[in-house]
């Protein structure tokens, strides 16, 4: 492998990594503001870590999944998720094959 080569290979992983974290840094920012007391998040204090003040650990997901119906919910979009791919599955075929006539006309 030539030296150029391997240069633009390694500048290619770095740019990589450096959109990968930036992809992946609002997920965790996310997970972290979950992990943080209802009150304590505000745009201040949406980037800091919890502390021992405002950590409310597994709380708000325990809330959210006895009270707030989630699992229900998630059923609900289960549903609608799986029907529609089954739906679309089945309509495929046929614009398959009217794809096909369309390109051995002409």
């Amino acid at each position: 492998m030539s030296k150029q080569k391997r240069t633009w290979d390694v500048i290619l992983v770095v740019v990589m990594v450096l959109l990968c974290l930036l992809w992946i840094y609002p997920i965790v920012l996310i997970l972290l503001n979950s992990l943080k007391t209802e009150g304590s998040f505000t745009t201040s204090t949406v980037f800091r870590l919890p502390t021992a003040e405002t950590f409310a650990g597994l709380r708000n997901y325990v809330y959210g999944v006895t009270k707030m119906n989630f699992l229900s919910s998630m059923g609900y979009s289960l549903l609608i998720t799986v029907t529609s791919v089954v739906l679309i599955l089945l309509k495929l075929p046929s614009v398959f094959k009217l794809f096909s006539r369309i390109s051995t006309m002409g």
